[in-house]
């Protein structure tokens, strides 16, 4: 069985004081999901006990996904996956949440 390959954005912010963005996605169906341990982090979201955030993006009415990932020769998981317009919504709602600060 063939697993979604993870691919990797770097978002690096002119403001020093702001911290390099990892974003790791899979294709799945010809749609962007990125992995939800990546943007809870950077959402500011409190992980699970296990490290997990599914109880979190439910409890927030985020959809998500499991499924296991391949990543240079590896196959992992299942991790958590969220779509891309669910990732793009809680990313807004952390740069939000930083400017009121």
């Amino acid at each position: 069985m063939e697993h979604p390959r993870i691919n990797a954005m770097f978002i690096v912010s002119h403001d020093e004081s702001i911290p390099p963005m990892r974003l790791r996605f899979v294709e799945i169906d010809g749609a962007s999901h990125f992995l939800a341990k990546d943007i809870a982090e950077y959402a500011g979201l409190q992980p699970e006990e296990d490290g997990d955030f599914r109880s979190t993006l439910a409890a927030l009415g985020v959809p998500f996904v499991d499924s296991k990932v391949h990543d240079r020769g590896k196959t992992f998981g299942p991790v958590t996956l969220i779509a891309e317009h669910d990732a793009r919504r809680l990313r807004a709602e952390a740069a939000t949440k930083q400017n009121e600060r």
